[in-house]
This record gives structure tokens, sequence and C-alpha cells, in this order.
């Protein structure tokens, strides 16, 4: 019996690939996507799911209240870069500030720290992931208010309205 060798192997046609039993169900663009890592299992457990783009929604408060909703879809506590900006791809910050406050509605997540006041927050999302930001703000300024997670990826920006104000 002759044993077959190929030198130049260019392409293998086959609709299954197992490998030690197990049938491998990455698609090519997946295993694409992970040629090269270094990150261990370890490693990669403890960014799950948080680059996903939170949600951002508004809703009406009290008299010149708007509460912004903000989910991470990742169910445990988070940190999150919230700003407000006059962009409306998140550059900069907001020229102007709101006349009230800028926190955390009660019970609604943490503000760990003021970055500028009235402007830029670090917080954290209560363990659902969610966070309710609070505007107080007489004048009702549309401003967007921006969310990045700690991945540093792209903010979601979210455009306040007038109707978001009570």
């Amino acid at each position: 019996m002759s044993e077959y060798k190929q030198t130049n192997l260019t392409e293998v046609v086959a609709d299954k690939l197992t490998v030690a039993g197990v049938d491998v169900t990455a698609a090519m663009a997946e295993v694409a996507t992970i040629n090269g890592l270094t990150a261990s299992a370890a490693e990669l457990n403890m960014v799950d799911g948080l680059a996903t783009a939170p949600v951002i929604t508004g809703a009406a408060g009290a008299a010149n209240v708007a509460n912004i909703t903000i989910t991470t879809g990742v169910a445990r506590p988070q940190f999150l870069l919230v700003w407000l900006s006059d962009s409306a791809a998140g550059e900069g910050l907001t020229a102007t500030a709101a006349s009230g406050t800028v926190q955390a509605k009660t019970n609604s997540g943490t503000v760990i720290n003021a970055l500028t006041a009235k402007k830029a927050l670090l917080v954290q999302t209560k363990a659902d992931g969610t966070f309710v930001l609070e505007i107080t703000d007489t004048a009702k300024t549309q401003n967007k208010v921006c969310v990045s997670t700690p991945m540093g990826e792209l903010p979601t920006v979210y455009s306040v309205l007038t109707a978001n104000f009570g």
C-alpha cells in the first residue's frame, strides 16, 4: 500500500470537521477572528459580555427631570463612563451644564466619581446591569447621553428630547 503525501495543499472540501472526536461548529470567520489570540479562557471569561453595546432609553420623571435608563445586557455590576455631549458622535463634553443635578436615580446604580461636574461620570450599574441617570434641568437641554464601557469601544449615544423631561 502506498502512502499519500501532499506538499502544497491549497483546498480541502468537506462538509464536517471533527477533531479528537468533537465536531467543530465554528464558522471560518469565527476561526479567523481568533487567529493569533493569546488570551486564556479565564481572560476571555473576564470580559464576556462587556463589549456588548449598552441600550439607552429615556422617560419623563418629575417636573424638569429626565430619567435615562442604561441597560448593559449583562446581569452583573459593571463600570460605565457616562457623559453629556453636544455631538451626535459623542465627541467632547456639552457646553451647557444642566441647571440642576446629574446623578444616579435613587436605588438605580451608583456614581463612583463625578469626572466633570454635571457633564461626565464614572458609574456602576446595579447587579442586573442597569443604571438610571437622572438629569434635572429647567431648560430641558437636548444633550446627547453617551455611554462607554471600560473596554473603550465607540460610545452608544442617546439624544435627550424635551419630551424626556417631566
